[in-house]
């Protein structure tokens, strides 16, 4: 049996990225380039109106508000 303290959880990682990148490209997905700054905050604005308006249909909007500042919290 091996010793659990000896073994290196990550050195596998390099070979499974390069397999998990192998079959997302085979299933189509495209990697692209980071976007910038402006349209970043575009996507970030059309997230806040998508989740308002989910709000308003599927959810109460206190909901939403609590999730929010909880997700506030957790990332300050």
């Amino acid at each position: 049996m091996q010793n659990l303290d000896s073994v290196d959880a990550f050195a596998d990682i390099p070979r499974l990225e390069k397999l998990m990148n192998k079959v997302l490209e085979k299933n189509n997905v495209k990697w692209v380039s980071l976007p910038g700054e402006k349209e970043k905050v575009r996507f970030q604005e059309a997230g806040a109106r998508a989740r308002k308006k989910m709000a308003e249909i599927y959810f109460p909007a206190e909901l939403l508000d609590e999730v929010l500042n909880h997700q506030k919290e957790f990332r300050h």
